[in-house]
Formats: structure tokens, C-alpha cells, sequence
């Protein structure tokens, strides 16, 4: 009769911690899906920020603002080689 309950108690102490894992479990999981999406979300901003930058940096005409004039060199800044 004892043993019957032991096992008994085991199986549903097993029982219990399984089902307290599996909820555990996807609490965790999502919480995972949630950053997972707002990191997509900031990675498409990103991407759409960089198209935009490139499209403009393209479309930039260094010869018509003539950078040359505006690097010259500057003599009080010292760097140490």
C-alpha cells in the first residue's frame, strides 16, 4: 500500500513540474517573440534610414560644392603617429 502511494506521489510530482516548466517555458518564449519583433522592427528602420542616406549621398555632387576648397589644411592640430 505504501509503495503504491510513493509512486503515486511521484507521478504527480512529475506531472506538476512538467506543466510548471511547459508554462514557464512559453512566458519565455514570448517574451522572446516580443523583442525578436521590435528588433525587426528597429533593423527595417535602420535599413530604411541607410537606403534613404545612400540615395542622398548619391545624388551629391562634390564637384559642384568643391570639397577641395573647404579641406584645407589646419597646422594646430597636432597628431601623435
Amino acid at each position: 500500500m505504501s509503495s503504491t502511494i510513493i509512486i503515486v506521489t511521484c507521478l504527480l510530482l512529475t506531472v506538476v513540474l512538467i506543466a510548471c516548466f511547459y508554462y514557464k517555458n512559453k512566458a519565455i518564449q514570448k517574451l522572446q517573440i516580443s523583442k525578436v519583433g521590435e528588433l525587426k522592427g528597429q533593423i527595417e528602420l535602420h535599413k530604411q534610414q541607410i537606403y534613404i542616406r545612400n540615395k542622398n549621398l548619391n545624388k551629391y555632387d562634390f564637384l559642384k560644392y568643391n570639397l577641395k576648397d573647404s579641406l584645407y589644411v589646419q597646422n594646430n592640430i597636432q597628431l601623435n603617429l
